[in-house]
């Protein structure tokens, strides 16, 4: 008879004092601090980035369950590992990851999926079954929990329990919690029903922050062309009126696809490096328009940590060609996010060094167009 919770780690009321210890916490890419310490009814999984400078810093903890998970199982055809936890987060939104592995594991994005968490007051159920896995006897079997890019401050993840198992993948039932998949394919645009162009695009400048930039572009040949630009000093904002489609509801990911007209950048690609990062506007002025707005304009007030997530949603390599599109991948929650107005807007910000210019939305123009799917 299948053992359905085969390993559970229960940090709400501890029997040995020495469970903390059996994990480890380490950090990687940028400059992260970690800690994983026993609370009062759950364990606390700390990670100290004040010291990174490009927010691409990685805190994973990890935990080996090969002595209590039936790692045979694996090896025969229709099972897989499922692994739970019960979270907590100390920003939001926020994205964490859920992991598992062998020893023999080279591809660490593979058997991996992300969840969205949307508050920081709630706890939250989630669970992921692999696909595909496979373990021999005699294997190891390793589990991790993962923060990425999650900003510059301070921040944590509260854990009550843990449970891994080898599991019938037929009759596992769902999964739980809201899932994003690491990087998924791009689908194609004909995949989509709706094609909506931006109520407004802007570029707005952190080092010229009370300065318009409704005139930026340049001079060709044919005339004077608006671009959009992102660079280490200017962002392109974006936001859309769902007003058409009130109370309905995001069915899957979406595409921003983007039109390149220049892009200045390395010969070669530097991973982490002089890519675009994609990211939700939070907060601020949400009726901003292009013929007025400014970076000081756009926060109303508040602090930049405040307005614009500190987590991205994703970071791509633009196309570099003349006239090529970029699509961006957008998770169903950010999408849902944007058209309930949660999310206020969209940002397209520098990773490193990169400058690269887009096509806008003036008429005539390949301007930007997201792609979505509603019910």
């Amino acid at each position: 008879m299948e053992n359905t919770d085969q390993f559970f780690d229960d940090f709400r009321t501890p029997t040995d004092s020495s469970l903390i210890d059996r994990y480890e916490h380490f950090s990687g890419s940028g400059e992260c601090g970690t800690d994983f310490v026993q609370q009062d009814g759950h364990a606390r999984f700390l990670a100290d980035p004040r010291r990174d400078r490009l927010n691409v810093w990685w805190a994973v903890i990890k935990r080996d369950a090969t002595d209590r998970v039936l790692v045979g199982l694996l090896a025969e055809e229709g099972y897989e590992v499922r692994i739970t936890a019960r979270i907590r987060v100390s920003h939001a939104p926020r994205r964490v990851n859920l992991h598992v592995y062998t020893q023999h594991a080279t591809d660490h994005h593979k058997d991996l999926m992300e969840f969205d968490i949307p508050d920081t007051t709630g706890w939250h159920t989630i669970s992921y079954t692999t696909r595909g896995f496979h373990a021999d006897p005699g294997d190891k079997l390793f589990f991790q929990l993962a923060m990425i890019d999650w900003g510059l401050k301070e921040c944590r993840v509260d854990i009550q329990y843990f449970t891994v198992a080898a599991v019938r993948s037929a009759e596992a039932g769902p999964d739980q919690g809201v899932q994003t998949p690491y990087h998924p394919p791009i689908k194609p645009v004909t995949d989509y029903a709706h094609h909506l162009s931006p109520a407004e695009s802007a570029v707005v400048s952190r080092l010229f922050p009370d300065q318009n930039y409704a005139r930026w572009g340049t001079r060709e040949a044919a005339g004077w062309r608006p671009l959009l630009t992102v660079n280490p000093d200017l962002w392109t904002i974006f936001r859309w009126d769902f007003s058409a489609h009130k109370k309905k509801t995001v069915v899957g990911r979406g595409l921003l696809e983007l039109t390149t007209h220049s892009v200045f950048t390395f010969k070669e690609a530097i991973y982490d490096f002089a890519m675009m990062r994609t990211v939700e506007i939070l907060d601020g002025e949400p009726n901003w328009e292009k013929a007025a707005v400014t970076w000081d304009t756009l926060l109303a007030g508040k602090n930049e940590d405040d307005v614009i997530n500190g987590q991205m949603v994703i970071d791509v390599y633009p196309a570099p060609g003349n006239g090529e599109q970029s699509f961006i991948t957008l998770s169903e929650p950010v999408l849902q996010r944007l058209l309930d107005g949660a999310t206020r807007g969209l940002v397209l910000r520098h990773l490193g060094s990169l400058s690269a210019s887009f096509y806008g939305t003036e008429p005539g123009e390949q301007g930007p167009i997201l792609h979505l799917n509603l019910r």
